[in-house]
């Protein structure tokens, strides 16, 4: 008490000194700031023409002392208002030491002062009056104003934590995850929430201030802190983000411009790995193996896509877990560049450049033998199937439903996953494999065979601790095995966390591990996931015909005056992208204004400013993002005038609710044109269908914004290519019926188009059989077997015995 009465009278003093003493010591040995009469202009032109001596000098100093105390008690008054009604102080554009001074002093005697009337008055659960600290630390951030309690939540539990002033965010994470650098995981999980019933509206915006009565989240590999108390529920649970006025997320679904997202929540990066918003966290290496795997997944569904055939076009959007994980792997590749994307093109994860680098397994992951938590379980389960493709794990039923939920049903079947009904089924397994590997070794007589074959597989057991009875049994097998590949990994929740300063295993919860199976047991089998193969809606926007009706916001575009001539720029998107006759001088197109012109070509019907900075710029704040929109804009406009004439308000236009779209009276894009092209063929007469469709075919001069790897483009891109390839398949089915060779060249382009589609294949056979060209039915059976290497799988029976057939048959026409 003594210590803060002090504390309060020590800044009482200061502001006394700043607010009274400066201005006093200013007017008596400078002059006041307020001149007895304003200049004239005759006085103007003389000070400007005097000469610069020491007494201006002096003048000049004068004026600059009465503008810094203006500064700084302009903070000052709107801290102390901070301070007293709660809110947020706005911020001056003032150098840091000066709201560094003005927040301590405030702060000090606002606290000192009402602390006690506030802890006498007020309930526990009371908002406390949290202050900010002077001195803000770049990685320990300050916390609570006065001692009092705040919930920790681990996983299903939490608990409840006393804080003092003074304690930090570092220290949270010291104590709960082993090291006080990751305190940002801490802050990530929780940011932008806040406790209606504990500190009203004040959200959890600034690390630098907690109140009592919030509820945290911690990591899912987190630990409770010494001397904490369980609660169960918790005891204030966070109330849900509010909506926000912005337009949906570009998603494989055409959505209503009205609908309002969620907040998104990024992922946590450090050293180590990514810490993902539920808590999982994943190591480098896994990361980058996982989208190794949906760049597999992807080249499957492209593969088992029959064109104009709806039941067989699996969804091409990324999921956001996929999408997290890919914009965390970005930014820790190419922290300078965190806004491109890591690609997916047409060459084979194992060798593209773009491609994340294989991962190296993670040597303590499959050999672990012993306990381990459910999180740490299944992140050697992933990490297992993901970066070790010789090992195969063995899994109870049982245990796989506790590691994953009813979601575990539909990994089966799945060769390199087997499900036993319980443990003895289990060690049979183990006991067969170990059979196995005796045989390669050794002879019936139990000597070295000369030349042994090569090593099995090798397995990996998880399950429960066995009982009494399956001990012994399960310690021989397993220590026998230990020289075979046999390793063996039992659940235990009161095994101890990974605090490894130095290294971190995969800690991961039950949706994430059962989302990142899904997508490891289709890159696997080439085989959809049950739940998860549903015929998808189309990832991009399609503008609307001319003579549609129902077109929306005709009437808010910003066309030309009747009688008035319009010169409309050309913009280009399928291939790569940019802005044709651009001839005028003037600023160069920005980089994310060209990317901004591509999104607003996927989107028509346009977005909202925080969609799109939302999408385009997601590691930026909320206001730098949308400045950083409006200033993409203009320079977007800027340059489509260049290309087309200045217009007042043309190219880039905003409707009534606040969506920007590409205005289609003064810009045509090469994408809308293409799927206009498609609609109209769809309904031409014979006569017209083959030019129109050749048009369109013509317009694709390659994948949508190619060498262009935008986080957000990856389902509009499959979703054009996957149309171009249509339609290929339509305009050669047009040409076969006169022009069999013009028909097999359009096939042959459609390859290129998407070279993993074994349905294109089938085609460029038959084709190539009935114009006589039985020799190209074996190049493209050895090229489609190229391809399909790289995914780890063969052709088909069917494909292979289609091309046995017709290269052992001529036909009448050759």
């Amino acid at each position: 008490m003594i210590a803060g009465l002090w504390r309060a009278a020590v800044s009482l003093a200061g502001l006394g000194v700043i607010l009274v003493g400066v201005p006093a010591a200013l007017v008596r040995f400078a002059g006041r700031p307020i001149p007895d009469t304003w200049p004239t202009a005759a006085q103007w032109e003389a000070w400007a023409a005097a000469p610069v001596t020491m007494a201006l000098l002096r003048d000049y100093m004068t004026c600059a002392a009465w503008l810094a105390w203006a500064a700084i008690t302009a903070a000052i008054v709107l801290e102390a208002a901070a301070a007293i009604t709660r809110a947020k102080a706005p911020r001056l554009r003032l150098p840091a030491p000066l709201h560094a001074v003005a927040a301590s002093l405030v702060g000090t005697a606002v606290v000192a002062m009402a602390g006690p009337a506030a802890r006498a008055s007020a309930p526990p659960a009371a908002v406390a009056d949290a202050t900010p600290s002077t001195v803000r630390a770049a990685t320990a951030p300050q916390t609570t104003a006065h001692a009092a309690h705040v919930t920790l939540v681990i996983g299903d539990c939490s608990y409840r934590y006393r804080v003092h002033r003074g304690d930090t965010l570092s220290k949270i994470a010291r104590t709960c995850l082993g090291k006080a650098g990751r305190w940002p995981e801490i802050w990530h999980l929780n940011k932008n929430k806040y406790w209606p019933n504990v500190s009203g509206k004040t959200r959890f915006r600034d690390p630098d201030v907690i109140f009592p009565g919030w509820v945290l989240t911690l990591p899912a590999d987190a630990v409770p802190p010494p001397g904490a108390t369980i609660v169960t529920p918790p005891a204030t649970k966070p109330a849900p983000a509010p909506k926000t006025d912005a337009s949906p997320a570009p998603t494989a679904t055409t959505a209503s411009p009205h609908q309002q997202p969620a907040p998104s929540v990024q992922a946590t990066s450090t050293d180590d790995g990514i810490t993902l918003p539920g808590g999982s966290f994943l190591p480098w290496t896994l990361a980058a193996a996982v989208l190794t795997a949906w760049t597999m997944v992807i080249a499957h569904r492209r593969r088992r896509y029959r064109p104009g055939d709806p039941a067989t076009a699996t969804p091409l959007d990324t999921p956001a877990l996929i999408h997290t994980i890919r914009r965390a792997v970005h930014r820790h590749q190419r922290p300078d560049d965190p806004h491109t994307a890591i690609p997916l093109d047409d060459h084979p994860p194992q060798t593209s450049p773009d491609t994340p680098a294989p991962a190296t397994p993670d040597p303590d992951a499959a050999n672990h033998t012993g306990p381990a938590t459910l999180p740490a379980a299944r992140g050697v389960l992933v990490d297992t199937l993901t970066t070790r493709h010789d090992t195969r794990v063995i899994v109870t039923a049982g245990t796989l439903i506790a590691l994953l939920g009813t979601d575990a049903v539909a990994l089966q079947p799945w060769p390199r996953l087997t499900v036993t009904n319980d443990l003895d089924h289990a060690l049979n397994q183990i006991e067969i494999h170990l059979l196995a590997v005796a045989r390669q070794h050794y002879d019936t007589d139990g000597q070295p065979h000369p030349q042994p074959a090569p090593d099995t597989e090798a397995i990996l057991l998880i399950a429960d601790p066995p009982t009494p009875a399956q001990h012994t049994r399960a310690h021989i097998l397993t220590g026998l095995g230990a020289t075979a590949g046999v390793t063996a990994l039992w659940l235990d929740d009161t095994a101890a966390h990974d605090h490894d300063q130095h290294h971190r295993s995969a800690s991961l919860d039950q949706d994430t591990a059962a989302q990142l199976l899904a997508t490891l047991r289709e890159a696997h089998t080439g085989e959809p996931t049950p739940h998860t193969d549903q015929a998808p809606p189309p990832a991009a926007d399609e503008p609307l015909d001319d003579g549609d009706t129902d077109r929306p916001d005709d009437h808010e575009a910003d066309t030309a005056p009747v009688g008035i001539p319009v010169t409309t720029a050309r913009l280009r998107v399928l291939g790569r992208p940019g802005i044709d006759d651009v001839t005028a001088p003037g600023r160069p197109l920005r980089a994310k204004a060209l990317e901004l012109a591509v999104y607003l070509a996927c989107h028509p019907n346009g977005h909202r400013t925080r969609q799109i900075a939302e999408d385009l710029d997601p590691d930026a704040r909320v206001h730098a993002a949308d400045q950083r929109t409006h200033t993409n804009v203009s320079n977007l406009r800027h340059v489509l005038a260049r290309a087309a004439g200045p217009r007042e308000r043309g190219y880039v236009t905003q409707t009534r609710d606040g969506r920007y779209r590409l205005d289609p009276a003064t810009v045509t894009v090469d994408l809308w044109d293409f799927h206009n092209l498609l609609r109209q063929a769809k309904v031409a007469e014979p006569a017209d269908r083959r030019q129109l469709l050749q048009q369109a075919c013509d317009l694709y001069q390659g994948p949508l914004a190619d060498d262009h790897d935008y986080d957000w483009i990856e389902p509009h891109r499959e979703t054009v290519r996957r149309r171009a390839v249509d339609a290929h398949v339509l305009l050669a089915q047009e040409l076969a019926e006169d022009d069999l060779g013009a028909a097999a060249a359009v096939i042959d382009k459609a390859i290129t188009i998407d070279p993993y589609n074994e349905s294109l294949y089938q085609m460029a056979m038959q084709l190539s059989h009935h114009i006589g060209d039985t020799g190209n039915v074996a190049v493209l059976l050895q090229q489609l077997a190229r391809r399909l290497v790289e995914l780890g799988m063969r052709p088909t029976s069917e494909i292979r015995d289609l091309a046995g057939r017709l290269s052992t048959t001529t036909t009448a026409a050759s």
